[in-house]
């Protein structure tokens, strides 16, 4: 069987004293300036505002941004995903049953045999190339005949479309491996489970990287021709985000549910001994209180989610209306400026 490794982008961030969103920053900036450079160097500023359509060429110069922004974006949410995922393991570890495994579970977070993650990318690379063709008249292959921009948007959508393949593959294995760590925990108290919230701030920093990868995305839809494919692809990424939510909570939600159901079991056996000793006029039967605390068991969410939680992730989903409302608006404000 292939060894798991870990990716070159993990290390990388890791080597890199920076934190890992402000190193995708960087690297934002960095591809951003490189465009713009290159477009100096070669006099295509000029060029492009002596067009006879300069909106459709700056259309070419947004998406390129786009691009850049993507191509940034979904590596550091990988790094991201793969480094959270790391630190929920280090939160979880004190209410976890300590066996020889454990610290073999932990070193794999963010492993994989190489061959899963080139699928995975594949996948991603060989969506971008279908909707390449899906949208462009003539060979989009056909470097000579393209301009600089467009180039651009070639190379870079092939790179980040298999990044994302990769992200996607990882966020649905972390998630079920940390979900399996329920099975792990040494006990469920259903009157505290504060120890368990790193399950859930794992299910929104999953669902919060998606739903930054649709907002960018989103960016798409103020461009003639791509409204279809951006909205196909945010009703897959909001579907997405939710899994990614509940996926590393399946297996808590499972063990939360074994033990609400064997203290409900006990109340039940708990309320007929106290039921008969009433009957039977023993003195200090505790019907009513075994009452309560059946009550407060069944009002136990088998999901833990508090309402906090569900309003974060509300919250998450408003954010790609935000980057497409934005994008609209910048778009707008260009065109009035150029009639």
């Amino acid at each position: 069987m292939p060894r798991a490794s870990e990716a070159w982008a993990i290390r990388l961030y890791q080597a890199v004293p920076l934190d890992p969103s402000w190193l995708g920053i960087l690297f934002a900036a960095l591809l951003v300036t490189l465009f713009f450079g290159s477009e100096l160097a070669m006099g295509r500023i000029s060029l492009l505002a002596a067009a006879p359509d300069p909106l459709a060429e700056l259309r070419n110069v947004r998406l390129t941004v786009i691009h850049c922004l993507l191509t940034a974006y979904v590596p550091t949410a990988y790094a991201l995903l793969i480094l959270r995922s790391r630190r929920t393991f280090a939160e979880l570890r004190p209410v976890l049953e300590a066996s020889p495994s454990l610290d073999a579970a932990a070193a794999n977070i963010g492993r994989y045999p190489w061959w899963t993650l080139a699928i995975a990318g594949a996948i991603g690379s060989a969506i971008s190339i279908q909707v390449t063709l899906d949208t462009t008249d003539g060979n989009p292959w056909a470097w000579s005949a393209l301009g600089p921009e467009v180039v651009w948007h070639r190379v870079l959508g092939l790179i980040f479309t298999w990044w994302i393949g990769c992200f996607l593959f990882a966020t649905v294995v972390e998630s079920l491996r940390l979900s399996s760590l329920a099975d792990r925990l040494a006990r469920i108290d259903l009157l505290d489970l504060r120890p368990l919230a790193p399950f859930t701030r794992q299910g929104l920093t999953n669902a919060l990287l998606a739903i930054g990868l649709a907002s960018f995305i989103s960016l798409f839809t103020i461009e003639p021709g791509y409204s279809w494919i951006v909205a196909l692809t945010w009703l897959s990424t909001a579907w997405i985000a939710w899994a990614a939510l509940l996926l590393p909570l399946r297996g808590l939600r499972r063990r939360i549910r074994k033990a609400k159901q064997a203290e409900l079991d006990w109340c039940r056996a708990a309320l007929e001994r106290e039921r008969d000793a009433l009957k039977a006029g023993t003195p200090g039967a505790r019907l009513d209180q075994v009452i309560a605390y059946r009550d407060l068991v069944q009002q136990v969410r088998e999901w833990p989610f508090d309402n906090p939680s569900l309003l974060r992730f509300a919250l998450y989903l408003l954010i790609p209306l935000g980057s497409w409302a934005g994008g609209a608006l910048v778009e707008r404000l260009i065109d009035s400026l150029l009639r």
